[in-house]
C-alpha cells in the first residue's frame, strides 16, 4: 500500500493548527502510552480511536489533510522521545501495587 502525497500542497501549512493538533496528539497517545497495560484497550477504544476518528472527519470536511498528516507525525515523534528518555526507565504502574490506608477497625 502506498500513500500518493503528490497532490497535496506543504507550502502553506497553518502552524497554528499543527501546533494545536501537535499537542492535542500528543496528550491523547501519552494517555494510552501511560495506561495499566490491562486497561490499555479501555483507552484506546474510549479516547485515541474517537480522537483519530474527529481528526479525520475534521481535516476531511475542512479540507486540511497536510496538517493533519504533519500534526500526526509530529506527534508520534514526540511521543517516541519521550518513552526512550523516559518511558523504557519507569515503566507505568500496575493496580496491584496501589496500597489503601485507612482506619480499618
Amino acid at each position: 500500500m502506498t500513500f500518493d502525497l503528490s497532490p497535496l500542497d506543504f507550502q502553506a501549512l497553518d502552524i497554528r493548527r499543527i501546533i494545536t493538533l501537535t499537542l492535542l496528539l500528543s496528550i491523547c497517545l501519552l494517555i494510552l502510552q501511560r495506561t495499566e497495560k490491562k486497561f490499555r484497550w479501555a483507552s484506546l477504544l474510549f479516547l485515541v480511536l474517537p480522537a483519530g476518528f474527529a481528526l479525520y472527519r475534521w481535516a476531511e470536511a475542512l479540507a486540511q489533510r497536510e496538517e493533519a498528516i504533519v500534526a500526526g507525525g509530529s506527534s508520534l515523534v514526540l511521543i517516541l522521545i519521550f518513552w526512550v528518555v523516559y518511558g523504557r526507565a519507569h515503566p507505568p504502574g500496575t493496580s496491584d501495587a496501589i496500597n489503601v490506608v485507612g482506619s480499618d477497625t
